[in-house]
């Protein structure tokens, strides 16, 4: 009877450690995590120069993102950019239109 208590005792005491050293490695981890990161934080880009393009008849923002791209980033990014810099809601682009591209 004696010698199950004592391995009930002993497991107890295993588990109570283990928990306590996995407790710990957590705490630990969390508090060694920087604040100033927070997830997805976008990361911004400086253009080297802007150009100014003059759209033609067939032209479409992918098409011109995929031209002065130099794959540093998503093209879906690319155009997002291209519509900010022109102040543009959508994607629809007119022939004889002028666009401002940066240039990363």
């Amino acid at each position: 009877m004696r010698i199950i208590r004592k391995r009930k005792l002993n497991n107890h005491r295993v588990f109570l450690t283990i928990a306590m050293l996995l407790l710990t490695l957590i705490i630990i981890g969390h508090s060694l995590k920087p604040s100033s990161l927070k997830a997805y934080e976008p990361i911004t880009y400086e253009p080297v120069k802007i150009v100014t393009v003059n759209v033609n008849k067939g032209d479409s923002l992918w098409k011109i993102a995929g031209i002065y791209s130099n794959n540093k980033m998503d093209l879906k990014v690319y155009i997002n950019i291209i519509q900010q810099y022109n102040n543009l809601s959508n994607t629809i682009i007119q022939p004889g239109q002028e666009l401002e591209v940066p240039i990363y």
